[in-house]
């Protein structure tokens, strides 16, 4: 090969950063073919003493063209801006260099494959061949970075990584010191497997021939081993004995020949009992206690079936046994009775997942607690062991498939082979049978109309939902907690026998027996310790047990009083009080519904979206004479639906009723005949805000309103600590100093405002009391004189996490407690007693503040300007073109800090450095640390740092203002609006009773909330909201129906995020314009978008200040608007320092020729003389560099949903491009 063509290796890739491992690699490559290697690899060569010594000279001489030559290739082939860092440093310090800056990477690197390497494990029943690969791989791996574990070294890590299955092999290869590579060990270790195997079938065959052989002969009898006092033992092993049953005497009859369990006379004995009407005392205390003890497994177990039980009888797990020693239960007739089965037989899988059941239950007529509507089941069909997912919407079935196959395959090491299921539409889905076929999974669906081919599942469902129907019939808990008993009755189905198999799902399944000694009683009560208590106060709390968490020794509680459910490690369990109070014999209906159809008329569809108006659903209505329905919960995304609640869950459990309406009939002033049956208002239109609002989704009103509604709410506790806290860091900080009211003095008041602070996984973490002032009683030039205070920008977030997620820097973050108390006042200010804390001894006298507090007009001015002072020295320099956007470099360490408000992130390559970061901040203000970054300004942010992806959602943000403005059960939209929809002022209401009812709709406020979601991460509705922005002075109807169409689209997409990564980090804009597009004026609209690494992070959808004389003009004015954004993202990414391709112009795509024209063009035309000046600096910005303005075909301009509305296809295409994906789409 060629000098010229090896270096080409180099020019191809060059060094950025990231690439610095590959880079290091390729250029040893040349320079050994250049023999210029031992300019980096050998110490350097010093100017000979001697000038007389020609030989050195020349040796000297030699040495410095080839490390001119080694530089020269190693400069060429690097970014610019490293160039230009590396230009005046040798070979050898460039490296070392180098190496300081990037280095990390192959030390991440070394570290993850080593903590695979040493993790690594071979599952039970899983092929060894593949395993060892694997561990050879990582082996190699880490090899290639320098580090080398050696041949002995690598082969005991292999060995240990080993089941006890392989004992035999590891003694042999230890005590025969085994001279092979790990190749050749491999290839032992498959021979050994094989033959272990062959060998093990062989007795299979063996043992059952001898057990059918000698069935029913009576020569092998079970020696049981004695059992506890307890009901739940593990199963004892049975050892085969010799008996000859002659010599057996009955513990009964005396008589020899039998036991006294199959005597005849004890039998009878036994039959008679029950026809007894009086018995003693102390028969019918012993009667009882049997009693309870038999019939107390049976409700343990979730009313399980007699079959099922005499096989853990006869097995051993359970003593005391005699099911004919309590009557019928009432509550299995009630909740179990069924017809009969049919009658079929199938093939049954000779492995653990060679074939999984599955089917989807629901929508059922009542909402579990949590928003939950349907279960998916999955069944393995060798062991019968079913796993049981909770869904709120069916198509999380995909979902849920996903994660079942994630979990199961890791636990077994097997993979799914075959997955049977009905003809359901969540089956039939294109995602779903593309995901199957990728993963060599085999589909297999019920012919039409033929559940029974899928009668593993069809069982499983019917047998749940009896246990369910059983348990909850048995007591008077309320019908929503369904879903806790559905999974504690998948918990036990795992645990008991079946019929199909030979002992229980689980044993099969875990490869050990089960214990049955913590399984209580559904529902019964118990007590429960208290975590923390007063003196005086009661030491537990009597709650009612419900549930199994899958993912913690304990159980679930349910609080009957505060609506609770949460998890405690034990309690003391009332079973017996409980079943002596016999059931309830309440009825529990828990059957799926009928779904919506998608077969309503087109004059329906009219009818139903615009014939009932939300105005007339507010006016006064009469209820119809028909039962209620009951309003289903609101949907609430979780993002593991199936794994139990964290320790303490807050809900309220009573349900919301949503009453039927009848739309008042008026023919006299209709045109047109309108049907009379009875109307209930589409949910859509109702916006009325329900009171029983689940712990997952907080809204404003949730939180009191003043001081007098905490101390009444029943978190007042919580309440009165927050504020103890808040006065404490007031007496701290010394904000105040109480001093004699006077004439001159005019205090401002104060009030406490109470916030529960929500975490990423939608559950309360604080409960927060500020102390605010009444700032808007201040006067401007008395009490304060300047106030503008800088936050740190959404997009300057975005472009921080973009390059974090390219460079896999770390993401911490931390909040400021109290930060606007740190801020000292110039002004006197003077304001009165918080409520609940006045001095009795000094209730007269006022607080003059010494700092500010929250609601003064200059607190957060006064907080920054601290805040700004106190980080310059730590050595952190303020960004000029985002003044809340600090850096710190120091070498190859690099730190980023954003402050917003009281909100702080650092993002950085060096985690001693941020530690040490995060100390001396902990040291200058009074800091929580809330670890890696996952919940910030309402956005979650999902990471996968092997792929370097990183994910932003506000999915409980959506969920949020979906229950505010009662949209959480409308239908789900496909656009933000619709092809064609024009609105324009003449849609307003003209007259005054129109505009008296749209009044009462709260269209600013939807708008307002929306309008978040599109600058934090929902670029897709930006244009959406644009027009219906427009309108909000004097919204008409045809304008709030684009509000609920974008509403309906966010509740089908909600689930959607803004995804970073696997892309090049460079910047890259799109602009576009839609011509004459307002009817009211005939402006334009201008859109732009800008994306980093995959990922959208400036947008922007506007109507145009000026009219535009043609489709070139408009265009012309959007490359403009775009060009003065990309000239101030391309300052701040300069400013940052790590995204070298920024010194290259930044690519703005234009599908407008003439517009591209103009703008390279200096000259003033005829047809653009008109234009304004200011539209014109787009010439300049890209003259000198900043910019190059590039054509794109119009179908693929990324901004084009930004200036219209589009079709389905075209809209997801153009969303694709701008990272907006679901997580199926990037995990």
């Amino acid at each position: 090969m060629s000098s010229l063509s090896l270096r080409s290796i180099l020019e191809t890739s060059k060094l950025v950063g990231a690439n610095y491992d590959d880079w290091y690699r390729n250029l040893r490559i040349v320079l050994m073919h250049e023999k210029l290697i031992n300019i980096i690899d050998k110490p350097a060569i010093t100017a000979p003493a001697d000038t007389n010594d020609a030989e050195a000279t020349k040796t000297y001489q030699k040495y410095l063209e080839e490390c001119l030559s080694a530089k020269c290739i190693m400069l060429a082939s690097m970014s610019p801006e490293l160039q230009r860092q590396h230009e005046d440093m040798e070979p050898p310090a460039i490296i070392e260099h180098l190496k300081k800056m990037y280095g990390g990477q192959s030390r991440t690197a070394r570290y993850q494959l080593s903590k695979a390497l040493f993790r690594s494990s071979l599952a039970v029943n899983a092929q060894v061949g593949p395993h060892v690969l694997k561990m050879i791989d990582l082996i190699e791996q880490l090899e290639k970075l320098g580090c080398t574990l050696g041949k002995e070294l690598s082969q005991d890590l292999i060995l240990q990584s080993l089941p006890d299955s392989f004992s035999q092999f590891i003694v042999n290869f230890n005590m025969n010191k085994m001279s092979c590579d790990l190749h050749e060990m491999l290839n032992l270790l498959i021979d050994y497997e094989n033959q272990v195997s062959s060998e093990k079938n062989k007795g299979i065959i063996m043992v059952v021939g001898k057990t059918s052989k000698k069935k029913g002969k009576g020569k092998y009898i079970r020696k049981r081993k004695p059992l506890g006092t307890k009901g739940g033992v593990t199963k004892p092993k049975y050892k085969k004995v010799k008996t000859d049953h002659s010599d057996a005497e009955c513990f009964f009859c005396k008589e020899k020949g039998h036991w006294k369990r199959n005597c005849k006379k004890y039998l009878d004995s036994l039959k008679n009992k029950k026809q007894v009407m009086h018995v003693s005392s102390s028969l019918k205390r012993k009667r009882d206690s049997q009693l309870n003890k038999t019939y107390l497994w049976h409700c343990r177990l979730g009313h399980v079936g007699e079959k099922r039980i005499n096989k853990l009888y006869k097995e051993g797990y359970l003593d005391n046994y005699d099911y004919e020693s309590y009557k019928t239960c009432e509550s299995c007739l009630k909740g179990k009775m069924t017809k009969s089965p049919f009658i079929g037989t199938g093939e049954r899988a000779s492995e653990l997942l060679g074939l999984v059941h599955t089917d989807v239950c629901g929508p059922m007529k009542i909402q579990a607690k949590g928003g939950y509507s349907y279960f998916i089941t999955f069944t393995d069909d060798m062991s019968r062991y079913g796993f049981l997912y909770l869904m709120k919407h069916k198509s999380e079935s995909f979902e849920m498939f996903k994660r079942f196959r994630s979990e199961v395959e890791k636990q077994t090491g097997n993979s799914i082979k075959v997955l049977r299921s009905d003809r359901g539409g969540e089956y039939l889905s294109e995602n779903f049978i593309d995901y199957l076929r990728e993963n060599g999974i085999l589909s297999q669906w019920t012919p039409p109309g033929t559940p029974q081919h899928n009668g593993v599942s069809e069982r499983r469902n019917r047998t749940l939902l009896d246990m369910v129907r059983s348990m909850m019939g048995f007591t008077d808990l309320p019908v929503n907690l369904w879903g806790y008993a559905l999974e504690a009755a998948a918990y036990l189905l795992n645990k008991i026998p079946t019929k199909t198999v030979s002992t229980t799902p689980y044993e099969i399944w875990k490869g050990r027996k089960p214990n049955l000694k913590h399984i209580k009683v559904w529902g019964c009560p118990a007590y429960v310790k208290k975590l923390q208590t007063d003196k005086l106060e009661a030491r537990s709390d009597k709650c009612r047990f419900i549930g199994y968490p899958k993912e913690t020794m304990g159980y679930y509680f349910y609080h009957p009083l505060d609506h609770k459910v949460f998890v405690a490690r034990g309690g003391t369990f009332l079973e017996r009080e409980f079943l002596a109070e016999g059931s309830h014999g309440k009825e529990i209906e828990l059957d799926e519904t009928q779904e919506e159809t998608n077969e309503t008329t087109a004059a329906q569809e009219h009818e139903m979206e615009f014939e009932q108006p939300f105005f007339d659903v507010l006016k006064s209505t009469q209820r119809l004479q028909s039962p209620t329905i009951v309003a289903p919960k609101p949907a609430i995304v979780q993002e593991q639906v199936n794994e139990p609640e964290p320790a303490v869950v807050q809900e309220q459990v009573n349900e919301p009723i949503l009453e039927q309406i009848q739309q008042p009939l008026n023919p006299i002033h209709e045109p047109l005949r309108r049907s009379s049956r009875a109307h209930r208002a589409p949910n859509r239109l109702n916006l009325m805000v329900q009171d029983d609002l689940s712990n997952e989704v907080h809204h404003n009103d949730d939180d009191p309103k003043n001081y007098e509604e905490a101390m009444q709410s029943l978190d007042r506790n919580k309440w009165q600590e927050a504020m103890e806290s808040e006065i404490e860091s007031m007496k701290i900080n010394k904000v105040w100093t109480l001093v004699e009211a006077s004439k001159d003095i005019k205090p401002i008041g104060c009030k406490w405002v109470y916030k529960k602070k929500i975490g990423a996984d939608g559950k309360v973490e604080t409960y927060k009391a500020r102390l605010v002032a009444k700032g808007y009683r201040q006067k401007e030039g008395i009490d304060y004189d300047e106030t503008f205070s800088p936050v740190a920008m959404l997009k300057s977030i975005r472009i921080l996490l973009a390059i974090a997620a390219y460079y896999d820097y770390e993401i911490w973050q931390m909040d400021v407690k109290t930060a606007f108390l740190n801020g000292k006042l110039k002004e006197d200010v003077y304001m009165t007693q918080p409520e609940g804390y006045t001095s009795m001894s000094d209730h007269k006298k006022v607080c003059k503040l010494q700092r500010s507090i929250y609601g003064l007009k200059q607190a957060s001015r006064s907080w920054n300007i601290h805040f700004n002072k106190t980080i310059e020295k730590f050595d952190f320099v303020k960004c000029e073109e985002e003044p809340c956007v600090y850096k710190r470099f120091s070498g190859s360490t690099i730190i980023f800090l954003v402050l917003y408000v009281d909100d702080i992130l650092l993002i950085g390559n060096d985690i001693p450095a941020m530690q040490g970061t995060k100390v001396w901040l902990s040291e200058q203000f009074s800091m929580k640390d809330l670890g890696e970054a996952a919940y910030i300004l309402g956005i979650k942010i999902y990471r996968d740092r092997s792929k370097r992806l990183l994910g932003l959602s506000q999915s409980m943000y959506i969920d949020t203002i979906l229950k505010r403005y009662n949209m959480e059960n409308s239908k789900r939209g496909y656009l933000p609006i619709g092809t064609g929809v024009t609105l324009s002022r003449e849609d307003c209401p003209k007259t005054p009773e129109e505009r008296e009812r749209m009044n009462r709709v709260p269209y600013a406020s939807a708008v307002g909330a929306i309008m978040y979601t599109m600058t934090c991460t929902r670029p897709d509705v930006a244009y959406a909201l644009s027009v219906a922005s427009r309108y909000q002075a004097n919204p008409g109807e045809e304008h709030w129906k684009v509000v609920k169409t974008i509403l309906k689209y966010l509740r089908r997409t909600k689930d959607q995020f803004l995804i970073y990564g696997e892309s090049e980090l460079k910047l890259k804009g799109y602009t576009d314009a839609s011509f004459a597009s307002d009817k009211d004026d005939s402006k334009s609209i201008s859109g732009y978008v800008f994306t980093l690494n995959g990922g959208a992070v400036s947008w922007k959808s506007s109507k145009q200040a000026t009219v535009a004389d043609s489709t070139t003009e408009a265009e012309y004015i959007a490359a403009s608007e775009a060009a003065k954004e990309a000239v101030w993202m391309k300052k701040f990414i300069s400013e940052l320092g790590v995204v070298p391709s920024i010194e290259e112009p930044i690519p703005l795509l234009c599908d407008n020729n003439g517009a591209i024209a103009q703008a390279k063009e200096p000259r003033s035309h005829q047809k653009s003389k008109h234009v304004l000046r200011r539209y014109h600096l787009i010439r300049e910005i890209i003259e000198r560099g900043d910019v190059k303005i590039e054509k794109i075909d119009g179908k693929e301009n990324a901004a084009d949903p930004f200036t219209k509305a589009l079709g389905i296809t075209q809209f997801d295409k153009h969303k694709w491009e701008v990272g907006m994906k679901y997580m199926t789409d990037w995990l």
